[in-house]
């Protein structure tokens, strides 16, 4: 199966590895159990990722690089990566 290596060329059940910073953050919840939410932007695109029952992920806060890589689900409001393996990124001009 191909890797897409860009938010914008995903499509559902597509492989990804892609690097970006962490735009946004929240704990939910995903089918009763807590889940934590974040954005992920490359440049091209936003894609959201659900790592299921955990309140938190140490270090993946605003602004934090990382790299994901899973694979990409459809959901109602968008497409989502559900816990990816990830690596943190030294920032820009590091």
């Amino acid at each position: 199966m191909p890797v897409v290596r860009r938010i914008a060329c995903v499509g559902a059940r597509t492989r990804i590895v892609v690097t970006g910073a962490v735009t946004s953050t929240k704990t939910t919840s995903h089918g009763g159990s807590p889940a934590y939410r974040c954005e992920i932007d490359d440049g091209t695109g936003v894609i959201a990722v659900l790592f299921l029952g955990r309140p938190a992920v140490s270090g993946l806060v605003e602004g934090a690089r990382c790299t994901i890589e899973g694979t990409v689900q459809d959901e109602k409001d968008g497409f989502v990566v559900w816990n990816p393996r990830y690596r943190f990124e030294a920032p820009h001009g590091s």
